[in-house]
């Protein structure tokens, strides 16, 4: 929870009470915590853990709030986003390393910095990797975890821009044991629902992944698409607005048909407004299930509308074309940095190729 008082909406730390003792979900003091008085503040109102950020905090200073934090039986979350973070976080002493997927310099949003962390931490022989037991005579699933006492045992936690159960399970797969997410909950209609429909367990995940009883049609609209943008400011409109997908039309007969320099300045616009720098990745391997086998087609396609659907919550650039080479799609695709093609001519379904198209 956020303690500051201007952007707390809910009652203050004083308000909380000391509530360590009761059976109830950890409080993490979100704030910028950069003192021992502001650790006792926290056990005073009856947090859990702190919040210790590595890019505020000098390293000395690190390491003696993490030793403060244990002789008053807390383990702090230490958050890092760039390598360096990591080696001062661990040469510091944490064994809890929160992931922030938002660059705090730029602000722009990258989940694969959870990844790559990840892949550091495994590099280092750090043992940070969550197993879900799968126990057909329980209805419970229990996580694995090795030994408390271990050196080298780690948890990791990712943080920001995560917004559906897919986001969750990429990390899960990763061997994340926690996902911190804030900004989508606050932002749903129905917080209730936004949570339930994260699949925490992953039993809920599998299940939902295997449901395919789906019509043609599912009433409700799941992406919007405002197309025939030529300029950066009417991108804008149309991002502010919840468009998922902006169209650039690079069809010489539209009287919207868009030049390059035009392509790039709504593509920049649109990678601003959505946190991000580059194009987006699309999930690969959707056509094969959890055992290595192929899915049904029906499967496959229910997968790929979902994963299109997370995709799009921010925004995407679709360029558009028709009956053009592949030369030039690809061409496009590359100096503009298209996120999508959409192909609206005679091309037929050998054209929808990744290798011909880029």
């Amino acid at each position: 929870r956020l303690t500051t008082t201007q952007w707390a909406n809910s009652q203050s730390s004083s308000d909380e009470g000391s509530t360590r003792s009761r059976s109830r979900p950890a409080i993490l003091r979100k704030d910028f915590c950069i003192s021992k008085y502001m650790i006792l503040e926290a056990l005073a109102s009856g947090a859990d853990t702190i919040l210790l950020i590595v890019a505020i905090t000098p390293k000395a200073l690190l390491k003696e709030l993490i030793s403060f934090c244990r002789i008053h039986s807390m383990e702090p979350l230490v958050e890092v986003h760039a390598k360096v973070e990591l080696d001062v976080a661990l040469e510091s002493g944490a064994k809890v390393i929160g992931v922030n997927n938002r660059n705090l310099h730029t602000f722009q949003m990258d989940l694969s910095t959870t990844d790559h962390t990840a892949d550091a931490l495994g590099q280092r022989g750090c043992n940070f990797f969550h197993l879900y037991k799968d126990d057909n005579n329980d209805d419970n699933k229990e996580e694995k975890t090795t030994s408390s006492t271990s050196e080298d045992e780690y948890a990791l936690c990712a943080l920001s821009g995560m917004s559906s159960a897919n986001d969750v399970h990429r990390y899960r797969q990763k061997g994340v044991g926690m996902c911190l997410i804030g900004e989508s909950l606050m932002r749903a209609v129905d917080p209730k629902s936004a949570i339930q429909n994260l699949c925490l367990d992953p039993q809920d995940y599998f299940a939902t992944e295997m449901n395919t009883s789906c019509s043609a049609y599912t009433n409700g609209m799941k992406i919007v698409k405002v197309c025939g943008i030529t300029n950066s400011e009417d991108a804008l409109v149309a991002c502010r607005n919840g468009a998922n997908l902006i169209g650039v039309i690079f069809v010489p007969k539209s009287k919207r048909c868009v030049n390059v320099d035009q392509a790039k300045d709504v593509v920049n616009t649109v990678r601003t407004f959505g946190e991000r720098s580059n194009r987006v990745t699309f999930p690969s391997n959707l056509e094969i299930g959890n055992d290595g086998t192929a899915l049904p087609p029906l499967h496959t396609l229910t997968r790929k509308a979902r994963a299109m659907e997370d995709l799009s919550k921010r925004p995407l650039v679709v360029g558009v074309f028709q009956n053009q080479s592949h030369e030039f799609i690809r061409e496009m695709v590359n100096v503009c940095g298209l996120d999508l093609i959409q192909l609206h001519g005679k091309e037929g379904m050998e054209a929808a190729n990744v290798d011909k198209c880029s």
